[in-house]
């Protein structure tokens, strides 16, 4: 969580429009995992309708919290971003079939109490920012479940986690092309070191970062991964101090463990139910 903590900052020292970042971070992270792929990478067989609106959502989620952050604080808004557990624990049950018991909610309730905390923030009345920077956690949030359904099989396709990813990566791109065009944005032009900044991104946050939470979707339940991102908060804040010079709370330790505990306490909880539910079907 730290690499995904780092984005925000790396965002924001690279001085470029939100929606030219965006595109940049899941372009060249397409054509980095394309490369190692190599040939087959487009099956018939794949769920093209449910790839895309992944890419989509990922798309939003990126060109929303991005644009935050050009109007308020890294921390307020990779806070507010990372309020998606909250739109997965209500829509998973839904849309995955997935309940979620009493721990599970007592668990996201103290993680959330951690983050909240350990961030010391304050609703500080720039609301255009906060409101891109929640539509960005709501994107999140159904990026998750999305992939949840497709890495699980429930789409009927057998796609690895690789592919998924360059898949996705590079369906948002698509989404966000025309988007910096209509915008006038310029994808060319750039100082060399904003160009850095941009493949520290895509080596860091994406291709590390988000394509390991892409193989952690086939492994464990959507909410259980989208209470991990709890951590980023955290991290972001503190990197934020370190090279921004925003200033972090004191209380950043104890709220960071009470964090810490939440994630643990869903996870485990979520560990008992399975193993409740195998045992029950079992012969």
């Amino acid at each position: 969580m730290l690499l995904l903590g780092s984005a925000a900052v790396l965002t924001r020292l690279a001085g470029m429009p939100s929606l030219v970042v965006a595109f940049w971070r899941t372009a060249l992270a397409a054509v980095v995992l394309g490369g190692v792929l190599g040939r087959d990478l487009f099956r018939r067989d794949l769920p093209w309708g449910q790839l895309t609106l992944s890419g989509l959502a990922l798309a939003l989620h990126f060109a929303l919290w991005i644009a935050s952050l050009a109007m308020i604080p890294v921390a307020l808004s990779v806070l507010l971003v990372c309020t998606q557990p909250i739109f997965v624990v209500l829509a998973s049950q839904l849309i995955l079939g997935e309940r979620q018991g009493v721990m599970v909610w007592l668990g996201v309730v103290l993680a959330l109490a951690g983050m909240v905390w350990a961030t010391g923030l304050v609703w500080q009345g720039r609301f255009l920012g906060q409101l891109l920077a929640l539509g960005g956690a709501v994107a999140a949030a159904g990026y998750v479940l999305l992939g949840r359904r497709i890495l699980d099989g429930a789409s009927g396709a057998r796609l690895g986690f690789l592919r998924y990813s360059c898949l996705t990566y590079l369906l948002a791109a698509c989404w966000l092309l025309p988007c910096c065009l209509v915008a006038g944005q310029e994808l060319f032009g750039y100082a060399a070191s904003n160009w850095l900044y941009v493949a520290a991104i895509v080596a860091g946050p994406q291709l590390v970062g988000h394509t390991l939470i892409n193989q952690t979707l086939r492994h464990l339940r959507a909410a259980t991964v989208a209470v991990a991102f709890l951590l980023e908060p955290p991290a972001a804040a503190l990197l934020a101090w370190l090279w921004l010079g925003e200033t972090l709370p004191a209380r950043f330790w104890s709220g960071g463990a009470l964090t810490l505990l939440g994630i643990a306490l869903v996870a485990s909880a979520q560990r008992a139910e399975d193993l409740v539910h195998q045992a029950e079907v079992s012969p």
